[in-house]
């Protein structure tokens, strides 16, 4: 986890002794532990990791998912999120449409919750109409 704290102190320019502050640990402990000569207690750890801007539960399930070897419901989330951005409007809208179709007939009411909020994402894509020649 060292090495994830470490990128997120340069990113976010926090040096180690306002990272340490920040999170109540000594600065000689945050050091030994982006060392990787020792660890922190799990309580300082996740004050360090919220003083970072990050949520601890996402990162627990990233961990967790490395560990087991096998993709998290987190992960294929992410990955469709990710896919969806890198595809037109128009692509990400026949998707939106061919989900809502392919369940249209559900009557499970978390699942026709989620049909209805992929209908409101659907309808939030702005599109530009190209005028025909």
């Amino acid at each position: 986890m060292s090495p994830l704290v470490r990128t997120l102190m340069n990113l976010k320019g926090v040096t180690q002794a306002e990272l340490a502050k920040s999170s109540d640990v000594s600065v000689a402990a945050l050091s030994r532990f982006l060392n990787g000569s020792s660890e922190l207690r799990s309580n300082s750890f996740i004050r360090m990791l919220s003083v970072l801007g990050l949520n601890i539960s996402e990162v627990l399930k990233r961990e967790v998912s490395k560990t087991m070897g096998s993709e998290s419901e987190s992960s294929i989330e992410e990955d469709f999120k990710v896919l969806l951005e890198r595809v037109s409007p128009l692509e990400r809208k026949t998707i939106s449409d061919t989900l809502i179709a392919s369940l249209k007939n559900e009557k499970d009411p978390d699942t026709v919750s989620r049909i209805n909020r992929v209908k409101k994402y659907r309808d939030s894509i702005k599109t530009v109409r190209r005028k025909v020649c």
